[in-house]
């Protein structure tokens, strides 16, 4: 129960199987000079099975270990350590044990045949680059540990058919950038309460702009805010849906998702941002909710589809440079107000609609 095995103990060895029952720690390198794990590079090692005692899995322990295709048991695991796995290129699926609490820095760097991978809830920590180079990537669970999806976990280049699955706590936050330009086609968010845009205006890059093959998000009530330029460039992006509570859509967040065909906005929604649905050309219909106080410039500009428009009583001031005067097949538009809403200069000059 208190066995453990030591630094580069069986390193390259060519055995195909090891059996660890009642072994507390496989290490990695005490000290950063080696960075060896005990079983780095064995070339035919195809299985590994453990018990509950393992606790501890350190750096670079199985790294290069090519044939590996199976992990199992280790149900005591509460951390795996830098590189553990990284470069195990016959990998094809990985369910990290349930009570595993940190995950290091490239643990699975290189296994570019892993295609499904369970990071469970008892996960709060997972380090850069842990899946850096996992092209093969079909199918991830992200679990309701996590606080903050952090960007550099995920390489852009995943399996075209992809879904991304994040559990989040009911406030878990994904960072700027984190999957920009990912290839997957399917986002499904439980528990997410924000979608960041950058922190700092230089950037202006959101979580998943320009992801080339996205074509559905689904979400859900906990989701509350769309940052900045989120899911801009998504040129695929048919289908957005759940995200009944969102009260902030940001500067940019669909921007030139130009098959996107509805923008559903929700009853909570009090705010637009500057160019949120510009030139989504697909775009038909917009129903500005009661709950909209605000809509920034060129919001839905270049929705050149656009048939009916309908503004809410709670825009009170009714400006320029917000909708397309060129959307040709404008058939109707509707402004509901409560008696003080005001229609400002130019605000509908040109426009090709047939009622008002």
């Amino acid at each position: 129960g208190d066995v453990v095995v030591a630094n580069t103990a069986f390193k390259g060895f060519k055995m195909r199987h090891v059996v660890l029952s009642g072994v507390s720690a496989v290490e990695g390198a005490g000290h950063l000079i080696y960075g060896e794990g005990a079983f780095r590079g064995c070339p035919n090692l195809v299985t590994v099975e453990c018990d509950e005692w393992l606790a501890t899995i350190g750096i670079n322990v199985f790294r290069d270990c090519t044939a590996l295709t199976t992990f199992g048991g280790a149900e005591g695991l509460k951390s795996i350590g830098d590189g553990a796995f990284a470069g195990c290129t016959s990998l094809t699926a990985f369910d990290i044990p349930g009570q595993v609490e940190t995950v290091g820095a490239e643990v699975f760097s290189g296994c570019t045949s892993l295609a499904r991978v369970t990071v469970p809830d008892s996960v709060t920590s997972l380090g850069s680059g842990v899946f850096a180079g996992c092209s093969s990537l079909a199918d991830v669970s992200l679990g309701r540990g996590l606080a903050r999806i952090e960007s550099g976990w995920f390489p852009a280049t995943i399996a075209a058919n992809a879904t991304l699955k994040i559990a989040g706590s009911g406030t878990t936050v994904i960072s700027p950038s984190a999957f920009k330009g990912c290839t997957m086609r399917k986002l499904v968010l439980s528990g997410v309460s924000a979608v960041e845009g950058p922190g700092h205006i230089i950037y202006f890059e959101g979580a998943f702009q320009g992801c080339p093959n996205l074509e559905v998000v689904e979400t859900d009530g906990c989701l509350k805010d769309l940052g900045i330029n989120v899911f801009r460039g998504c040129t695929n992006l048919v289908s957005f849906t759940g995200a009944t509570a969102v009260t902030n859509i940001h500067d940019g967040a669909f921007r030139d998702c130009s098959a996107l065909a509805a923008a559903v906005l929700p009853a909570t929604l009090e705010t637009i941002g500057e160019s949120a649905f510009e030139n989504c050309t697909s775009v038909r219909s917009v129903e500005i909710p009661n709950a909209t106080t605000a809509i920034g410039r060129y919001a839905f500009w270049s929705c050149t589809s656009l048939t009916n428009l309908s503004l809410g009583s709670g825009w009170r001031l009714i400006e320029a440079d917000r909708f397309p005067s060129d959307a040709e097949g404008l058939d109707t538009l509707t402004v509901r107000g409560t008696g003080d809403v005001v229609v400002a200069n130019t605000a509908f000059k040109g426009f090709k609609m047939r009622h008002v």
